[in-house]
């Protein structure tokens, strides 16, 4: 189970209403605990495809890395 607050929802709903018709994209970064996710971080993330297509994503790598590197510390 993945378990996110209301203001986190209200955020990839914005996000997803942004992007439309394009695919909007992003990472949950959290903990898992006893089988579930907490999330910590809703980060939201280019998506590199958004200008070929309307129903593929592609992260960009930056954003993923940076993310990658913030959830480490």
């Amino acid at each position: 189970m993945i378990r996110l607050t209301p203001s986190q929802v209200a955020l990839i709903q914005q996000q997803a209403k942004t992007a439309w018709p394009q695919e909007c994209c992003g990472l949950l970064i959290g903990t898992l605990e006893a089988g579930c996710v907490w999330v910590d971080e809703v980060r939201p993330c280019r998506n590199l495809l958004a200008a070929e297509s309307d129903d593929r994503f592609e992260i960009d790598p930056q954003d993923l890395f940076a993310a990658q590197r913030q959830a480490r510390t």
